[in-house]
């Protein structure tokens, strides 16, 4: 019986199986803590999608005014030319 109490106090590390209240409240708590960083980051994540969505369809947007304003540079472009030309053909 010596022998294995020597053993143990050079080891220097023991396991106590009982489980008390402190150790339930400190999991308890711990649980809670994940839980609530989990729903925090769904919100997060929820909010990011939603911002995404937006983003995208302000680009659409976007997109389709350029090509409105491109198709409105060559019809100027276009009305241009002709002015130039019917006015050099006057002036000749």
């Amino acid at each position: 019986m010596t022998k294995q109490k020597n053993e143990d106090k050079l080891s220097g590390w023991s396991f106590s199986r009982e489980v008390t209240l402190g150790t339930l409240l400190h999991l308890a708590a711990l649980l809670i803590m994940l839980a609530a960083g989990w729903s925090n980051l769904q919100k997060d994540l929820a909010l990011i999608r939603h911002e995404l969505n937006r983003l995208n369809s302000s680009y659409d947007q976007l997109q389709k005014h350029m090509e409105d304003l491109s198709v409105q540079g060559r019809e100027h472009e276009y009305r241009l030319q002709t002015l130039e030309k019917t006015k050099t053909a006057a002036a000749l």
